[in-house]
């Protein structure tokens, strides 16, 4: 939403025609369950990829915020696990790097893969 929604005001959700309707139409459907106070189905992904999906849209914010890769894999990694390793060669900066990027291109459009269930992480 662009803006804060004022308690009772109404809400409308357009989901356009294509390959991506019925995709569409499932998620609107998930939201409308969340904003009545319902219960989502639980996803069916492995609790690993949506780790990585979080962790990616987590390094995108940081990166965003102005956060260097070292301050996002902190966050994400943990200080002490990031102190611990020489940072120039240290693999949680390559995956720093990775999660930002991955998140970069989730918010372009590719969280649409979630709404699919056809991904290859």
């Amino acid at each position: 939403m662009p803006a804060a929604l004022a308690p009772g005001q109404p809400v409308a959700c357009v989901v356009p025609f294509g390959a991506d309707a019925a995709c569409g139409t499932a998620a609107a459907l998930q939201l409308w369950r969340h904003l009545a106070g319902g219960h989502s189905a639980p996803h069916p992904r492995p609790d690993r990829k949506l780790q990585r999906f979080q962790q990616s849209l987590r390094a995108h914010d940081g990166h965003v915020a102005g956060g260097s890769y070292r301050e996002i894999a902190e966050q994400i990694f943990g200080a002490a696990r990031v102190a611990g390793e020489n940072w120039r060669t240290s693999p949680l900066r390559d995956a720093a790097i990775r999660l930002v990027r991955s998140g970069a291109a989730l918010v372009r459009g590719d969280y649409r893969r979630l709404l699919r269930g056809k991904h290859d992480d």
